[in-house]
C-alpha cells in the first residue's frame, strides 16, 4: 500500500514546471505590475495638467517602442493560469486512485501531467478569446508553459487582467527569456 510519504512525493513531482515557471518568472510580475498602472495613465491629463493633451508615442520605456508605432501599442507576455479548482480535483482523483494502488506512480505522474496540459490548452483558448475581444493579437505562444506574447492598445491589455485565465501581464521580455532557457533545456 501507498504511503502518506509516497503521495506527498508525487504531488511535489506533479508540479514542477509550474513550480519553476511561477519561480523564473515572478521577480517580473512585479515588474509588470508596476508597467500596467504606467501604461494606463500614460497620455492621461490629470486635473493638475493645464498642458495640452499629450500623445502616445508607442514608445516603451526600453526606448525600443511599441508594435504599432504611434498608436499607444504595447506588447506584454501573458501569464496564463488553468482552473484551479479542477487542476485540484484532478489531483485528488489521482491520489485516491493511487492510495487504492489502481495505478502506479508512474501512471499517476503521467496522467496530472496530461490533465494539467489539457486544462493549460483551454485556458489559453480562453485568454485568446479575451485578446480578440481586447482588440489585440497574439504574436507567439509557449503554450505548454501558458505563456503569450500579446501585442495591441494599452487599455485593451489591461483589460486582459479581468479574463479568469488570465495569471499575469509580464514584460515582453520574459517571453523570450522563457523560450530561450527552454531551448537551453532541449
Amino acid at each position: 500500500m501507498c504511503g502518506d510519504e509516497s503521495i506527498a512525493k508525487m504531488t511535489d513531482d506533479l508540479m514542477p514546471s509550474r513550480r519553476r515557471f511561477l519561480e523564473f518568472t515572478g521577480v517580473g510580475v512585479g515588474t509588470a505590475v508596476a508597467g500596467c498602472t504606467e501604461l494606463s495613465d500614460e497620455g492621461t491629463p490629470t486635473a493638475d495638467d493645464q498642458s495640452e493633451p499629450t500623445e502616445q508615442t508607442g514608445t516603451t520605456d526600453d526606448g525600443s517602442g511599441g508594435s504599432g508605432g504611434g498608436d499607444g501599442s504595447r506588447r506584454v507576455s501573458v501569464a496564463v493560469e488553468p482552473d484551479q479548482q479542477a487542476l485540484q480535483e484532478t489531483r485528488s482523483d489521482i491520489q485516491q486512485r493511487l492510495q487504492e494502488e489502481e495505478i502506479n506512480q508512474t501512471e499517476a505522474q503521467q496522467e496530472f501531467a496530461a490533465a494539467q496540459q489539457e486544462l493549460v490548452a483551454e485556458a489559453v483558448a480562453d485568454v485568446e478569446t479575451a485578446v480578440e475581444e481586447a482588440g489585440a493579437t497574439v504574436e507567439d505562444a509557449l503554450e505548454a508553459q501558458g505563456l503569450l506574447l500579446v501585442a495591441g492598445p494599452a487599455d485593451g491589455l489591461i483589460d486582459l487582467l479581468d479574463a479568469e485565465a488570465t495569471g499575469g501581464l509580464l514584460s515582453a521580455d520574459v517571453f523570450e527569456q522563457v523560450r530561450s532557457q527552454q531551448g537551453q533545456q532541449s
